[in-house]
């Protein structure tokens, strides 16, 4: 989703869109997605991670930014708080967003 809106042109209109999403993704109708970030051992953590920084990023400063930007620092802190390490790939030697380390 992230990468296909990295393809459009970036208008006010666009812009305007992505922020209506992020307000909707803090409505009461989407706790559940919420509470999905919540649970790191899913294999849907990494993607749904991957795609609400992709939206952070698309973002300007707003409050739909500043809402979205503690709602993963808060998921980010709480992986921190836990103890969960990143994972190395064997492709790349940096960590895979969201991955669990693997057990032997």
């Amino acid at each position: 989703l992230v990468q296909k809106f990295s393809e459009l042109e970036v208008t006010v209109g666009f812009l305007m869109q992505i922020d209506k999403l992020v307000q909707l993704l803090e409505s009461p109708i989407f706790v559940h997605l919420r509470l999905q970030l919540l649970d790191v051992e899913s294999p849907h953590h990494a993607p749904l991670l991957k795609s609400c920084y992709g939206l952070l990023m698309l973002l300007p400063q707003s409050d739909a930014f500043r809402s979205l930007n503690d709602r993963l620092t808060t998921v980010c802190n709480l992986r921190d708080n836990l103890g969960i390490p990143p994972t190395y790939t064997s492709r790349t030697s940096s960590p895979r967003l969201g991955a669990m380390p693997r057990r032997q």
